[in-house]
């Protein structure tokens, strides 16, 4: 169920819903008909009548790929641009953590090692006073 404003101001949600129809050429009953709502209450979301629920923001996402930094903060690109990595600086850094992960193992087992000296040389000892 939709909220209704009492005081009816069109919020800068409201216009960036009505630009983001017209701008994906859509009709209010094109649009209501992907989202499951009526045309009416399309009318109603984009004359700040009805306050958008956010499900409808999030169908909007998922459909379109509307970018919500510019949908609720008017920030960026409309839709959503994923940011896009560069593979060889990633290849380098995934080989960089590598060579750190493969030393920091050996120092490990190396330590583990000693450990497991010291364990036997003890348990030794211990067996040779017992006698």
């Amino acid at each position: 169920m939709a909220t209704i404003r009492n005081d009816k101001p069109v919020t800068a949600e409201a216009r960036r819903f009505k630009e983001f129809r017209k701008a994906e050429n859509l009709t209010q009953k094109q649009l209501g008909d992907k989202l499951g709502k009526e045309q009416a209450t399309i009318q109603r979301y984009e004359k700040g009548t009805f306050v958008i629920p956010i499900e409808v923001v999030k169908m909007l996402h998922e459909l379109y790929q509307m970018s919500l930094d510019w949908f609720f903060l008017g920030k960026g690109s409309r839709l959503y641009v994923p940011q896009k990595g560069n593979l060889i600086t990633d290849l380098k850094t995934l080989e960089t953590n590598q060579s750190i992960l493969t030393t920091q193992v050996y120092g490990i087992k190396q330590e583990f090692l000693k450990l497991h000296k010291e364990v036997h040389e003890l348990k030794y000892q211990l067996a040779s006073k017992a006698h």
